[in-house]
């Protein structure tokens, strides 16, 4: 979040703490910047748990907060240059959102119905492409019984027609026919749908355009305080990854009674019906996965060679059986697609360049053909220095 958001979310949580927190309470602090982490688990000392809280730094992934470029605005019509980061921001936003994933996996060993607070600045979607982490955030949420609360720490916000004095002056005529507002309206709109999608998917509520953010602690406190869980076997076995709906209701109606409940949950999904998206999200979790686990043989080597001062050349070859890819028969011929990512990060962490791509193995009825790749090599430039990062793939 940018900082003025950061120093609301942090007075409101003090605030709660301070003044609204009961004894029967159990509160654990969770931060997300550049790396996922619980800072205080599960206590009811408040005083343990404000200090905590004040430890927090202010400003740490500020910079993270605003979308980058995409392209020119729909009313710039001035020709200026402007950088196309599409893919940043589906990338920034899907760790948002793995975060959340992360968090709610996290309190699954936990039995009881957990309610976590979501503090944010908006999580804007790139189109579609997001979709595939938002639905997989869902379905880990309802699986440990976690309820999303989100808030939208930047409050009841009154915009400039054309931006207040955080963005730069808006090039050409939009700002005049109307279109730059229209833009950033539904930038705004947009980034609240999907705290509004985590809160109603999960059970919880979002509080959306309010100044008084430590209201959005108490609606998770008050549904926490009693509630029934029911259970249910499904009749529908297909995996096909589709939204199902659920509909609770009273047999006999009671005046002035209301039932909040989740209004369904996503079906698991098979690999044969991935689509691209759900692929580079299972391709980015097993990255982020400390020990994953494989299937697969693999055989890594690493060598470097010094070609200058301060540069070096870095080969890494990795060797797979051909007897472990599964192969799919199209006529006389046998084809196998391999889908690989790599990161590259510095001391810090950071990510500061990666390679994201997939190689198509063909095979003819004597089993190699001349379509066989010998290696796939991709360059990669971080921080403006070269590197290579070669595939190779081997069989019998």
């Amino acid at each position: 979040m940018p900082q003025l958001d950061q120093i609301r979310a942090k007075e409101a949580a003090e605030k709660f703490l301070k003044e609204q927190m009961t004894s029967s309470d159990l509160v654990s602090i969770m931060t997300f910047a550049n790396k996922f982490q619980v800072v205080e688990d599960f206590t009811d000392d408040r005083e343990r748990l404000l200090t905590a809280i004040r430890k927090l730094v202010v400003g740490e992934g500020s910079e993270l907060a605003a979308d980058a470029a995409t392209g020119a605005d729909e009313g710039d019509d001035s020709g200026a240059f402007a950088a196309d980061d599409t893919e940043f921001n589906i990338f920034n936003t899907d760790r948002k959102l793995s975060a959340l994933e992360d968090a709610a996996r996290k309190l699954a060993a936990f039995p009881e119905k957990k309610a976590l607070v979501y503090f944010s600045s908006g999580v804007s979607k790139t189109g579609i492409e997001n979709e595939s982490q938002l639905k997989a955030t869902v379905n880990a949420a309802i699986r440990a019984n976690v309820s999303f609360y989100p808030v939208d720490a930047r409050g009841l916000v009154a915009e400039a027609p054309g931006g207040d004095a955080s963005v730069a002056s808006p090039r050409g005529t939009g700002v005049f026919t109307g279109s730059t507002q229209r833009g950033r309206s539904a930038s705004f709109s947009g980034s609240q749908d999907t705290l509004y999608t985590l809160a109603a998917d999960t059970g919880g509520k979002a509080l959306l355009d309010s100044n008084d953010l430590g209201l959005g602690i108490k609606n998770a406190q008050n549904d926490v305080s009693s509630y029934y869980i029911l259970g249910y076997y499904s009749t529908n076995s297909t995996l096909d990854g589709k939204f199902r709906k659920i509909s609770v209701r009273l047999k006999t109606p009671i005046a002035g009674s209301k039932i909040d409940y989740r209004n369904g949950y996503y079906a698991g999904k098979t690999f044969q019906k991935f689509t691209s998206a759900d692929k580079e999200r299972q391709l980015e979790e097993a990255l982020t996965l400390g020990d994953p686990v494989s299937e697969l043989p693999v055989a890594l080597e690493v060598d470097y060679f010094r070609v200058a001062k301060d540069r070096y050349f870095i080969p890494i070859s990795v060797k797979i059986p051909g007897s472990s890819v599964g192969l799919t028969k199209k006529g006389t011929a046998e084809t196998a697609q391999l889908d690989f990512i790599g990161q590259i990060t510095d001391a810090q962490g950071r990510q500061v360049g990666g390679v994201r791509d997939f190689i198509t193995v063909k095979l003819n009825e004597n089993g190699c053909g001349k379509d066989w790749p010998a290696a796939f090599a991709v360059r990669c430039r971080p921080d403006g220095r070269a590197g290579r990062l070669q595939l190779e793939v081997s069989g019998a």
